[in-house]
C-alpha cells in the first residue's frame, strides 16, 4: 500500500497530465494549435494509457490539417476504451471525409450505442447515410435513444429525418419532427425534414410555411429551396416555383454535362442554334418535351439530346430538330461540329415558357407515333374480338420514387378488370410483370394480354398506346406517353402525388387527354379503383372516348 501511495505522489514540479490537457484545451480554444499539440504529447509521455488524450490529440491533430495522424491517435483511443464515443464520432466523420461510407456509418453507430447522448454521433449517422437507403437498423437505434431520452431533440429529429429516406413514412417521422421542433431543434435540416414529412401527407400550406421557417435561417439552404419550390409546382404556382426548380441541377446524383456552350437564359432565338439536352427521367424527357415545338419554332435549328429509347419517336415527333440519341454519362464531343449557340436542360424550358397555368397550350398531343406499326398494332388488337383495348399499367417508380405509395397489385386491380366488353393489355415494364399478369390470369381467370416486344421497344409501346381505345395507369413514364400522344389516360394518383400530377383536380395543365383520380386516403385504393370503373363504364356506353 505505501508503494502504490508512493506512486501517486508527485515530486514537486513534476508535470501533471490533466493540467496538460486542461491546458492544452486553452491553447487550442485560443487558436494555438501547435502549443495544444505540445502540451498533449507531454501528456501522453507522462500517462501512454489515456484514452481522452489520445483523443484529444486527434481533434487538435485535425486542426492542424494532419488527419492520418489524428486517424492513428482516434484508434489508439478506441484500442484503450471501445466505447469511446467522442473518438468513435470524430473518426467516422474522418472516414467520412474520405468518402468511406461503412466504416464512417459503423463508427458513428458505435459511438451512438456508446453514448445515447450524444448529438455529434447522430448526427453524424443522420448525415451520412445514403438518401436512398431504408435504414430499419438505424430507425431501430433512434427509437431506444428516444425511449431512453423522451426529450432529446437532436435524437427526434434524427428519427423523423430517417423515416422520411427510403420508406418515406411521413406520419411518424412528422410526430417525431414536430416533438423535436417543440424542444427548440430548428436548424435548416430539421425543419426542411419537417416540411417535407408535411408534404407527404398533402399538407403544402404548412409545408410551406416550413420552408419558409428553415430560409430564414438560412435563405441558401439547398434542400428548403428546392422542396419548397416542388411545393409550389405541386400547388400549381408556376412562376415562384421555377427558379429554384434549377436547384435539380446541383444533385450529386445527377450527372454534371459540361456542354461548352453558354446557357440559353430566355433570350430571342431567331438565327441561333440551341441544344436542348436531357437531365432526368424517361417519363420527364416526356414531360418538357411539349416545350420544344415552342422552341424549335422560334430557333434557327435546334439540337434535341433524348435517351435511345425516345430518339425514333422524337426525330418522327420534331421533323426541322437534329435528335441525337445518347446516354447522360457521354462524352459531349460530338456536340463540337453542330454550330451550336447556346444550350439548355430539358427540365428548365418551362422557366420560360411555363409560368402560369395558361401559358400551358391546348394540344392534341405533340408526339407522333410510326402510322405502320400504329396500322400493325390495330389489327392484333381487332383479333381479340369486339370490345374496347384498355391499357394497363400497375407499377411505377422505384424505392427512392415511392414505388410503395404509387404500385398496387392486379388482384386490386380485379373489379376494373372483370369489367365485360373490354381486352386488358399490359403496358407494365419490368422483367415480373409477365409473371405476374400469368400468375393473375391463373388465380382469376382473366386473361390480361402481355406482349413483351411491345414494352421492350419504346417507339412499339409509343404505337401500340395509339391504337388502344385509353389507357389506366399508376403514376408512372406510361402516363407522360399516352398524354403526349393525345390518348385517353386515366391515372390512378396516390394522396400526395409527385408534383407533375399536382395537388387537387381532375387535369394536368401538361396533357389535356389525362384524367387523375386521387386517392382520398393514403394505401386505400378501391375507392379510386371504382372510380376508373365507372369511368370505363362510360366509355363502353359510348359516353367517353
Amino acid at each position: 500500500m505505501l508503494r502504490d501511495l508512493l506512486k501517486r505522489v508527485r515530486p514537486r514540479g513534476a508535470e501533471d497530465p490533466r493540467a496538460l490537457r486542461e491546458g492544452a484545451w486553452r491553447a487550442a480554444g485560443g487558436g494555438d494549435a501547435p502549443r495544444a499539440r505540445a502540451l498533449l504529447e507531454r501528456a501522453l509521455a507522462l500517462a501512454p494509457d489515456s484514452a481522452d488524450t489520445h483523443s484529444d490529440l486527434g481533434n487538435v491533430l485535425v486542426l492542424l490539417g494532419e488527419e492520418s495522424a489524428a486517424e492513428r491517435s482516434y484508434a489508439a483511443a478506441i484500442a484503450l476504451a471501445p466505447d469511446h464515443a467522442s473518438a468513435l464520432a470524430n473518426l467516422g466523420l474522418l472516414h467520412a471525409r474520405r468518402d468511406d461510407r461503412p466504416s464512417a456509418l459503423e463508427c458513428f453507430r458505435r459511438a451512438v450505442r456508446a453514448d445515447p447522448s450524444s448529438s455529434a454521433a447522430i448526427r453524424g449517422l443522420v448525415d451520412w447515410l445514403p438518401d436512398d437507403a431504408v435504414p430499419h437498423e438505424d430507425i431501430a437505434l433512434l427509437r431506444s435513444v428516444v425511449e431512453r431520452f423522451p426529450d432529446h431533440a437532436v435524437a427526434l429529429a434524427a428519427l423523423g429525418r430517417l423515416h422520411m429516406r427510403g420508406a418515406f413514412d411521413a406520419a411518424p417521422a412528422l410526430a417525431a419532427l414536430e416533438r423535436a421542433v417543440s424542444l427548440g431543434e430548428r436548424d435548416p435540416d430539421t425543419l426542411t425534414a419537417y416540411g417535407a414529412a408535411l408534404q407527404e401527407l398533402g399538407r403544402l400550406e404548412d409545408a410551406l410555411a416550413a420552408y419558409d421557417a428553415a430560409r430564414s435561417r438560412d435563405p441558401q439552404h439547398v434542400g428548403a429551396c428546392f422542396h419548397r419550390a416542388i411545393a409550389l409546382l405541386t400547388a400549381g404556382r408556376f412562376a415562384e416555383a421555377w427558379p429554384d426548380y434549377e436547384l435539380r441541377l446541383r444533385s450529386e446524383d445527377r450527372p454534371q454535362r459540361a456542354f461548352p456552350f453558354p446557357r440559353w437564359n430566355g433570350e430571342p432565338l431567331a438565327g441561333k442554334t440551341i441544344l436542348v439536352h436531357a437531365e432526368q427521367g424517361i417519363g420527364d424527357e416526356i414531360l418538357f418535351a411539349s416545350c420544344l415545338p415552342e422552341i424549335v419554332g422560334a430557333a434557327r435549328h435546334c439540337v434535341i439530346d433524348c435517351s435511345p429509347k425516345l430518339a425514333p419517336l422524337f426525330v418522327r415527333s420534331f421533323p426541322p430538330a437534329t435528335v441525337h440519341a445518347g446516354h447522360q454519362a457521354d462524352p459531349v464531343d460530338w456536340t463540337l461540329p453542330l454550330g451550336i449557340d447556346v444550350q439548355v436542360p430539358a427540365g428548365s424550358l418551362p422557366l420560360y415558357l411555363r409560368n402560369a397555368p395558361t401559358a400551358f397550350p391546348a394540344h392534341q398531343g405533340y408526339l407522333r407515333a410510326d402510322p405502320a406499326k400504329v396500322g400493325r398494332w390495330r389489327e392484333r388488337l381487332a383479333a381479340l374480338g369486339p370490345g374496347r383495348a384498355i391499357g394497363v399499367s400497375w407499377r411505377g417508380g422505384t424505392a427512392r420514387t415511392r414505388t410503395e405509395r404509387r404500385s398496387l397489385t392486379l388482384g386490386v386491380l380485379e373489379p376494373l378488370l372483370r369489367e365485360l366488353g373490354f381486352h386488358f393489355v399490359s403496358l407494365q415494364y419490368g422483367p415480373e410483370a409477365a409473371a405476374e399478369a400469368a400468375g393473375f390470369a391463373s388465380a382469376s381467370g382473366i386473361r390480361m394480354h402481355h406482349w413483351p416486344e411491345a414494352i421492350d421497344d419504346y417507339d412499339e409501346t409509343a404505337a401500340l398506346a395509339t391504337a388502344l381505345d385509353g389507357i389506366v395507369s399508376v403514376c408512372t413514364a406510361i402516363v407522360h406517353l399516352g398524354g403526349a400522344l393525345g390518348r385517353p389516360v386515366w391515372v390512378m394518383t396516390p394522396r400526395a402525388p409527385e408534383w407533375r400530377y399536382g395537388a387537387a383536380g381532375e387535369r394536368m395543365p401538361w396533357y389535356p387527354s389525362v384524367r387523375l383520380l386521387r386517392q382520398a386516403a393514403s394505401a386505400d385504393w378501391s375507392p379510386v379503383v371504382d372510380a376508373v370503373r365507372r369511368e370505363l363504364a362510360a366509355l363502353r356506353s359510348g359516353h367517353r372516348g
